[in-house]
């Protein structure tokens, strides 16, 4: 399990360099599109940390 562990922190890691680099590279008139990436950053946030603490309990349990 750790092996998926560590894909998904790098998945993560990726996904947060790209949005840096296109918050870095956008103009004013692409805001709309950096919110965009930047819900969807956090959304797979969230659900990565919903399976982890799934996971937990029901390993727990």
């Amino acid at each position: 399990m750790q092996f998926v562990y560590t894909i998904l922190a790098l998945g993560w890691l990726l996904l947060l360099v790209h949005l840096m680099w296109i918050a870095l590279a956008a103009k004013k008139r692409n805001t709309k599109r950096i919110w965009c990436l930047t819900w969807t950053a956090i959304l797979i946030l969230v659900a990565t940390l919903l399976t982890i603490t799934l996971e937990h309990v029901v390993r727990v349990n």
